[in-house]
């Protein structure tokens, strides 16, 4: 995002004008505190001429309490390094119950308080059940859910989740080149179905071929390996794979579905292609992820400021509260700044909004054999147009 992400963490700024600094970790007191809503005072009305109010829409009581205490350090941290962070007043919004009272009674606060970005919720229902609420509201203003669930997204609704659908269709275009014929695994879901013709797409574009397609089942996998099975009949002529084999399985699952295919396909002469997330496998995978030496650093100084290690979802929360800042400072609207074309720089790397609500990360690509992750593609350093 318009964020500096490597050693001191400044002003966010646009991808065409941010400079990456070296990461000494600053420990300090945050600047401003981010703030419980039943605890906040109303803004004043120089206050709302000044600057910005942005609310975290996170969970503060029952089983999800540690994640949103756990995003609200995040917040507070990256608040901390803004140079505007006394133009920015964040206030956490309760997400633990959202009964149709609360969401109007949040609703109702929003628009009264004049805010100006929400961050949050964490769980797609819940952003689906705010963005109805805010529907047709003047005034509303946008909302980045950390979820990854991208049927969602419509603007006003952005979804900052790291997508697995887009994590595996950016290793297969990289693996195209190198292994010309690949069996689909997918997920038999409205993602799915979406995902079938575009990694088809994708694939006959760099002259690979496609030797099946099958919908996992859960309960029986004897579809899928017959399909593998049927595809290594018809795999003639096939480039060899980075490993050897003559074709790769494109697993677009994840969770226990992900788990159990990677499992079976154990004993099958392939190679994987899986989301970043996938279990451990004795067989090679290759996966598209952020730059592993930027995840390490950001980890040391997660470590050396909160005294923990930082989760996918503690990088969209410090992102989003520097990108609110990186909008306030340079007076944008937030929804039209959040569809800047060039992208912003975050924590892990680059990414940037689409027209649909949906994210784009640039992403490297790695093959992970015993253990050990070799670099076969790094991440671009701009989008393209």
């Amino acid at each position: 995002m318009p964020v500096d992400t490597h050693e001191t963490r400044r002003t966010p700024a646009p991808l065409t004008q941010v400079q990456v600094e070296s990461m000494t970790p600053d420990t300090s007191a945050p600047k401003n505190e981010v703030t419980v809503s039943e605890g906040i005072a109303p803004p004043s009305p120089q206050e709302t001429l000044q600057g910005w109010h942005v609310a975290l829409l996170l969970p503060q009581s029952g089983k999800h309490q540690a994640l949103g205490q756990a995003l609200a350090e995040s917040a507070t941290l990256s608040l901390a390094r803004l140079p505007n962070a006394n133009r920015l007043r964040l206030s956490v919004m309760d997400t633990s119950a959202l009964s149709p009272s609360t969401v109007q009674a949040m609703k109702e606060r929003i628009l009264k308080e004049n805010v100006k970005l929400i961050i949050g919720p964490v769980f797609a229902e819940q952003a689906q059940t705010l963005r109805a609420a805010l529907a047709d509201t003047a005034g509303a203003p946008p909302l980045i859910a950390f979820s990854n669930t991208t049927s969602i997204a419509a603007p006003p609704l952005f979804v900052a989740g790291f997508d697995p659908f887009a994590e595996i269709l950016t290793a297969t275009k990289a693996l195209a080149v190198q292994g010309s014929c690949h069996v689909l695994i997918l997920p038999p879901t409205k993602a799915g179905y979406a995902l079938e013709p575009v990694l088809k797409e994708a694939l006959l574009a760099q002259g690979a071929r496609v030797l099946g397609i099958t919908y996992y089942q859960k309960g029986s996998l004897d579809p899928l390996l017959s399909t593998v099975t049927q595809a290594a009949g018809a795999a003639g002529g096939c480039t060899a794979t980075p490993s050897g084999h003559t074709f790769t399985t494109v697993v677009a699952l994840s969770g226990s579905p992900l788990k159990s295919v990677v499992a079976s396909l154990e004993s099958t002469a392939t190679d994987m292609i899986t989301p970043a997330l996938a279990p451990p496998s004795t067989k090679p995978l290759f996966f598209a992820d952020v730059d592993r030496t930027v995840w390490d650093d950001v980890q040391r100084y997660y470590q050396d400021a909160l005294g923990r290690e930082a989760s996918r979802l503690d990088v969209i929360g410090y992102d989003m509260v520097s990108l609110a800042g990186y909008l306030e400072q340079s007076g944008s609207d937030a929804q039209a700044g959040l569809k800047t074309p060039a992208g912003f720089k975050g924590l892990v790397g680059l990414f940037r909004f689409q027209d649909g609500g949906t994210i784009q990360r640039a992403l490297s690509v790695y093959k992970k054999d015993q253990g050990q992750s070799t670099l076969i593609t790094p991440a671009p350093q701009r989008f393209a147009p």
